[in-house]
C-alpha cells in the first residue's frame, strides 16, 4: 500500500490559528500513475486551501489549479424578438388610360369646286411622263393647311382623304393611284383611274368622275390665293 503523508507547516500571523498537517492514505492495487496523478492533484488542492486559509502577503504564489474550467450554463435567455421587415408595397397600376395617338389623315387637295365638269376637264396626259389624270396636291404626313397653302388662284379648296377616294372608284369596279410627279406647288401629285381590266384611262368616265366629286364634299376658303 502506497501511503503519502503531507505536513503542511507555517507559523500563523498574528491574527491567524497555527495550522496543523494531516496524512493521505491511498488504498492498496491501484496504478501507479493514477496514484500519482492523484496525489498530484491532492496536493495543489492542499496548498490551494493553504493559500486561502492563511494570509497571503507571507506565502509564495500559489501553483494554478489543475482543474479544468467549468463550462459556463447555456444561456437560454431569449433575445428580443427582431422587428418584422416593411413589406414593400405593390405600385398601384396607374388608371389612366394610354391616350391612342391620333393619325393624321392623308389628305388630297384639288384647287377649285371638284365639281363633276371641272374634274373631267382637267382630266389630261402629264406634259412630262406617260401619264393621264387630275393634278392636285398630296403628300402623306403633310397637314391640310400646307397642302392648301401652295398658291391656287381658286377662291375655294376641296379636299378628301386618300383612302376615301380609292373606296368610292373601287364601289363602281375601278381603281385610282395618287403618284407624286412634276408639276405645280410643292406637293405636286397626279390622280390617275383604271378600269376593271387595270387599263389607264386617257379620260374621265363620267361615273367616276362623279364618284370623285361626291368624295371631295369638303371645301374651304383658299388660305393663300395667288394670282397667275
Amino acid at each position: 500500500m502506497l501511503q503519502q503523508t503531507i505536513t503542511c507547516v507555517q507559523t500563523a500571523p498574528p491574527n491567524r490559528p497555527a495550522t496543523c498537517g494531516g496524512t493521505i492514505t491511498l488504498p492498496p492495487g491501484i496504478d501507479e500513475d493514477i496514484e500519482h496523478a492523484l496525489d498530484d492533484s491532492v496536493i495543489r488542492r492542499l496548498r490551494r486551501w493553504w493559500w486561502n486559509y492563511n494570509d497571503p502577503d507571507n506565502f509564495p504564489t500559489p501553483p494554478p489549479d489543475d482543474r479544468p474550467e467549468p463550462i459556463p450554463a447555456p444561456n437560454n435567455t431569449p433575445g428580443p424578438t427582431p422587428a418584422p421587415t416593411p413589406a414593400t408595397p405593390t405600385p398601384t397600376p396607374s388608371c389612366t388610360p394610354t391616350p391612342t395617338p391620333t393619325t393624321q389623315p392623308n389628305w388630297v387637295v384639288r384647287a377649285g369646286e371638284a365639281a363633276v365638269s371641272s374634274l373631267q376637264a382637267g382630266y389630261g396626259p402629264h406634259r412630262d411622263l406617260a401619264l393621264y389624270g387630275l393634278s392636285v396636291q398630296y403628300k402623306p404626313g403633310v397637314s391640310l393647311n400646307d397642302l392648301a397653302s401652295v398658291g391656287f388662284p381658286n377662291p375655294t379648296v376641296s379636299y378628301a382623304e386618300d383612302k376615301e377616294l380609292m373606296t368610292a372608284a373601287s364601289a363602281i369596279g375601278y381603281s385610282i393611284t395618287i403618284q407624286t410627279t412634276p408639276g405645280y406647288g410643292a406637293y405636286h401629285a397626279t390622280l390617275t383611274g383604271y378600269n376593271h381590266n387595270g387599263n389607264m384611262f386617257q379620260a374621265l368616265p363620267t361615273d367616276l368622275a362623279v364618284a370623285l366629286s361626291a368624295a371631295f364634299f369638303r371645301k374651304m376658303s383658299n388660305p393663300n390665293r395667288v394670282k397667275r
